[in-house]
């Protein structure tokens, strides 16, 4: 798995772009480059007036923010412009979500820009889209004192509208900047949207994958909603992209309600909570039938009245919760409480029922950014929680492969421990019973006899040694002792003394335990004595040192030979050839444990013909 680090470079881009939104979004314009002088709104029911009868009917005054909601009728806008204080041309701007069509009418003694001569009403001409952008907007020049102008809407979906006429300059700029916002809004949505998809590719979670295919169709509806639709699918006509943004509307429901239905999921709300989003999903299917076989108003109107309950559904499901599933009930409800808000702002505005200025120019991007940016979070928090649980499930698992090796190793330990103590058991159960099996007992089977029985006492001694060493269980008593003196006595009192020699600087005085230092050179000399061959020397050297002593010991190699320096102090180790003495294996492990349990040293440094083991111990 990828570490959270890896994925700040995503971050950084998402911060950027948030700020540049915020810098855009809160630059103002100013208020005396609007050229707008009043507008007034006439409902066509059966959308069959022209221009002429228009002319002859009552418009109500309106402002050039407008939230009509669904419905089949013709919108018609009389529009007064006033002229550029410079002279120069007026771009009329339509900044919000297009309607299906926008057909704009000019009196032809104004001065059009551009006119089709192949649409003549009396005194209004028919003035195509000459501005070159997704946000549509119409170039114009009023007369002095301003101009009227008409407009008509059609639109099989919901109608918001805001209409400004600016002089070119400022046109120029605030299309730059409603361009640079809306790019840096679906940049924002597409890097989200990949975000979802490498997550899920990591961490196999579906709920990732229900967001990525949620951001996807949200991101493919607000191009068409921004304007974009034309310009992606230039190869298409109008006919067929208008039912693809529709049909993007139904598509965004549905996987709007599957995704946050698996999040409530996680925190097990009752029954009936999850069955008000199965019934929402079930609508919106009725109502896609509806749209495809006879009335498509009727199903996207449907569609988007399902919509409108999600808050209450959202609440419900958050209220009734009963697990604490990552991140926790408190922050999911927090969540969904301003998901709700958003979502409740964003359907009224659709259906018509508020008339906000602030929604109509940004509600898209309030409603997009809010949700993604919320449920973002709410999948970091998840995402952050299962790296968290993966990596302390390797660490369990590098835990448990430890102590497994341990426990092999132990296992390995013991059963050499067992093969050891069997074999030399046996043999000298074997010296005994062959000694033991004469009439009469000679001197000499009575002394293979006690050998053994003291060969094997040894055995059990070192065995008790090495277990107190393992388990911490010997304490170092720290005295002043004299090294020269301890192995002078404990020569004297060893079989072989005479074999043995000792060159001394005497005294040899140190801080350290003499029962444990009589012991580790007991195990020393019995090495030497048992391995070396028969009648030679052995000899210890000790000497002063700036901070301690040395100590060799050296011995020539009997039958046994050499050895093996890499496995000399290794617990049970004993030589091919040295399995004809009784032993442990223990007798070297035993001495390097000491030696480092009292701060000395020990290594094996052999020549030629000469086992040695040089031993160093602090004063």
């Amino acid at each position: 798995m990828h570490s959270l680090s890896e994925r700040k470079p995503i971050y950084l881009v998402g911060v950027v772009l948030l700020g540049l939104l915020f810098f855009l979004w809160t630059a103002p314009v100013t208020p005396q480059d609007e050229l707008i002088e009043s507008v007034w709104l006439m409902e066509d029911p059966r959308g069959s007036l022209g221009v002429q009868d228009v002319l002859a009917e009552n418009f109500q005054p309106v402002t050039n923010y407008l939230m009509l909601g669904y419905n089949t009728s013709a919108q018609w806008l009389r529009v007064r412009i006033l002229p550029a204080t410079d002279g120069g041309d007026v771009v009329l701007l339509f900044r919000s979500g297009a309607p299906d069509t926008i057909r704009f009418y000019a009196q032809a003694i104004t001065g059009l820009h551009e006119t089709n001569t192949d649409v003549d009403v009396g005194l209004y001409q028919s003035v195509p889209p000459t501005w070159p952008s997704p946000i549509q907007g119409f170039r114009i020049n009023p007369p002095d004192g301003g101009g009227e102008y008409l407009v008509e809407i059609k639109s099989a979906g919901a109608i918001l509208l805001n209409m400004t006429a600016q002089p070119l300059s400022e046109a120029i700029v605030m299309t730059e900047r409603t361009f640079i916002v809306q790019i840096a809004y679906l940049t924002t949505l597409f890097f989200i949207m990949l975000w979802s998809l490498q997550m899920f590719t990591v961490s196999g979670l579906s709920l990732f994958g229900w967001f990525a295919a949620m951001q996807f169709a949200t991101l493919v509806h607000n191009m068409f909603f921004l304007g974009y639709g034309e310009k992606l699918f230039s190869n298409f006509s109008a006919d067929t992209i208008l039912p693809l943004f529709r049909l993007s509307v139904f598509l965004g429901a549905f996987l709007t309600i599957t995704f946050h239905r698996a999040v409530m999921i996680r925190f097990e709300p009752s029954r009936l909570a999850i069955r008000l989003f199965d019934v929402q999903l079930c609508v919106i299917a009725v109502s896609l039938i509806i749209f495809v076989s006879f009335e498509p108003l009727l199903g996207l109107q449907i569609t988007v009245a399902c919509l409108g309950f999600s808050p209450i559904v959202f609440l419900v499901n958050a209220a009734t919760a009963r697990s604490e599933a990552t991140p926790g009930l408190t922050i999911v409800r927090v969540i969904y409480v301003i998901l709700s808000l958003s979502f409740l702002l964003n359907v009224l505005g659709f259906l018509g029922f508020m008339e906000f200025k602030l929604l109509i120019i940004y509600g898209y991007l309030i409603h997009g950014l809010t949700t993604a940016l919320l449920i973002f979070v709410f999948l970091h928090l998840v995402l952050k929680d299962i790296f968290l649980k993966a990596r302390n499930a390797e660490k369990y698992r590098i835990k448990m492969e430890y102590q497994t090796e341990i426990e092999q190793d132990k296992n390995q330990t013991l059963l050499g421990f067992i093969h050891m103590l069997g074999h030399e058991a046996k043999n000298a159960m074997s010296v005994m019973q062959m000694s033991t099996a004469a009439e009469r007992i000679s001197e000499a089977q009575r002394a293979r006899a006690d050998n053994a029985i003291s060969g094997l006492t040894s055995i059990i001694n070192s065995c008790n040694q090495a277990v107190r060493l393992d388990t911490n269980d010997l304490t170092v008593t720290l005295k002043k002792c004299d090294l020269a003196d301890l192995l002078r006595q404990l020569r004297a009192n060893l079989e072989d003394a005479e074999r043995i020699t000792l060159q001394a600087d005497d005294p040899a005085i140190v801080q350290g335990d003499p029962v444990l230092l009589e012991v580790l050179f007991r195990n020393l000399l019995d090495n030497a004595i048992k391995y070396a061959s028969s009648g030679s020397d052995i000899s210890i050297v000790l000497k002063r040192e700036i901070d301690g002593y040395s100590l060799l010991f050296e011995n020539e190699p009997g039958a046994a030979g050499m050895p093996d320096p890499a496995r000399v102090f290794e617990k049970y180790y004993r030589s091919p050839h040295a399995q004809e003495e009784i032993g442990s294996g223990l007798g070297l492990y035993i001495v390097h444990r000491l030696v480092d349990l009292m701060g000395g040293s020990i290594e094996y440094m052999p020549t030629k013909y000469h086992i040695r083991f040089k031993l160093w111990i602090p004063f």
